[in-house]
């Protein structure tokens, strides 16, 4: 009897055990399933409100991205990276101020425009100036910038740029005035407003050159481009022609646009002009022909650098005598102005 009921329970058992075992296995395949089923709907959701060609290479601060977060309003005054004031003291210069904190002289000057001076370095006993936590560019947005112009104008990384300024994805709103913080981001410092060699001599006869067959053919062998064929140009209007006492052509661009080199060619100076040009490139394309660039915002290139045929050379800007945004374009042929538009298709 003992074994016949021992017998009995031991069966019991290995039978709840297996049905125990059974409802266990059925739960966690059930929750794997909804989890997966629920992701699933999930993901075709967010793929309807957002795709990743906008979110990586349109102009995200204007495209509409879907309802996914509400719209964030912000403030000029708001800041989501920091930077510390610094005010200067009797001994200190650029250089110690920026090895006190550990960042490039650059830094330092690129986040104080207006109280460093950007050709020298010169910083005023006193002066409070704003010291970035790390290497790049403190940008106050002006009039007119959108994310992509100024990712554009400081070689800045999209990415890192809306992270640590907490832009929100689905508009990127920025306002004029605003401060952003470009890390890694470059600005093209002017070079010394000493005319040591006057590297750029103005012409004395502008817009007279009388030009033979001969120079005609020449002119025509280069195969100009135009200096605004940049994509972000487009829409670009022509605000002023050629004529004598106006050696080029105005090209305007709300907000500005890269301007391009219109051939091959070799910077013969770039920075700032002494007769109202703004920071300006002149590029020597060989045989006494030579391309002007007036009123430039950021440049790109350098004395003596070699640049090639569409090379975006500078930023589109207001420098020097300007009553507008606009690329001042001309061309030199011997030393004289001529009217670019029998050769350069702009």
């Amino acid at each position: 009897m003992k074994y016949i009921l021992k017998k009995f329970l031991f069966k019991r058992v290995r039978l709840f055990s297996f049905v125990i075992h059974t409802v266990l296995i059925s739960y966690s395949l059930l929750t794997l399933l909804l989890g997966f089923f629920h992701n699933m709907v999930n993901a075709n959701s967010l793929s309807k409100n957002l795709t990743g060609v906008e979110m990586v290479y349109g102009n995200v601060d204007k495209v509409s991205q879907g309802n996914i977060l509400p719209i964030k309003k912000i403030s000029k005054q708001q800041y989501f990276f920091n930077f510390t004031v610094h005010k200067v003291e009797d001994g200190e210069n650029l250089s110690s101020i920026a090895a006190k904190y550990g960042v490039s002289e650059d830094t330092v000057k690129w986040a104080n425009l207006d109280t460093i001076d950007q050709y020298n370095g010169r910083v005023n006993v006193g002066s409070s100036i704003n010291i970035p936590e790390v290497d790049g560019v403190l940008y106050e947005v002006k009039k007119g910038d959108t994310l992509d112009t100024i990712l554009t104008k400081t070689q800045g990384d999209r990415f890192r740029v809306i992270e640590i300024n907490q832009l929100v994805y689905n508009n990127f709103q920025i306002l004029e005035g605003q401060k952003l913080f470009i890390p890694g981001g470059r600005l093209h410092s002017p070079q010394s407003l000493l005319p040591v060699q006057n590297p750029y001599r103005k012409p004395t006869h502008v817009g007279v050159q009388i030009l033979t067959e001969s120079d005609k053919d020449l002119l025509n062998s280069i195969k100009f481009s135009n200096p605004l064929s940049n994509p972000d140009c487009t829409g670009y209007v022509v605000s002023r022609g050629f004529f004598p006492g106006h050696n080029g052509v105005d090209l305007s661009k709300f907000g500005g646009c890269p301007v391009r080199s219109v051939a091959d060619g070799v910077v013969a100076y770039a920075g700032l002009g002494l007769y109202g040009e703004g920071f300006f490139i002149r590029i020597d394309h060989g045989k006494g022909i030579n391309s002007v660039y007036f009123h430039g915002e950021t440049l790109w290139v350098s004395t003596g650098q070699f640049v090639k045929t569409g090379q975006d050379i500078m930023y589109m800007g207001c420098t020097g005598y300007c009553t507008g945004t606009h690329l001042h374009f001309g061309i030199r042929y011997q030393g004289n102005y001529i009217d670019p538009f029998p050769y350069v298709p702009y």
